[in-house]
């Protein structure tokens, strides 16, 4: 016998986007070069797809290039210009461009610390380049960040991020 148990539809509504950004996240990670990743961006913003917990999503699986790329199209600014002012060690120019783009007050302090952990400790490219050391250094300042988040994964910090927007 099958029974159907009635689950609250928002909670339904998170898992499927959770599902279709860890799917469009493994899309990202395939894209080659600066132009497919704009034109993705791109693609995604007009189909109302890019979301701010899709860019916190790849920020923080070091997709970023992806992330640059859709803040300028979300922020209606040139890619590169985008990239500047993320790659820009200030905190005014990150937070600048990350309200141009729209994003969640509540999402802020996570982008603040994707965007430090990635070029923490970089490699000549400009990126951090352990993913292992760069997540767990990203989950500790995500917990200091937002006092409520316990010791987890990094995908399961991303689902209650993502619950709040």
């Amino acid at each position: 016998m099958t029974r159907h148990h009635a689950l609250p539809s928002a909670i339904v509504a998170q898992v499927v986007c959770n599902s279709a950004e860890q799917v469009l996240a493994e899309l990202i990670a395939s894209a080659r070069g600066q132009a497919g990743l704009g034109a993705l961006a791109e693609q995604l913003h007009r189909e109302g797809r890019l979301t701010a917990t899709l860019l916190l999503r790849a920020l923080f699986y070091g997709h970023v290039e992806f992330f640059e790329a859709g803040l300028a199209a979300l922020a209606g600014i040139p890619p590169s210009y985008a990239g500047a002012m993320i790659r820009d060690r200030r905190r005014q120019a990150n937070k600048t461009v990350l309200r141009w783009a729209g994003l969640p007050p509540v999402l802020l302090r996570a982008f603040g610390a994707g965007i430090d952990s990635a070029f923490d400790g970089a490699a000549p490219d400009g990126l951090a380049t352990d993913r292992r050391a760069r997540e767990a250094v990203l989950v500790e300042r995500l917990i200091a960040e937002y006092q409520d988040l316990g010791p987890q994964s990094l995908e399961a910090i991303l689902s209650r991020l993502c619950a709040r927007v």
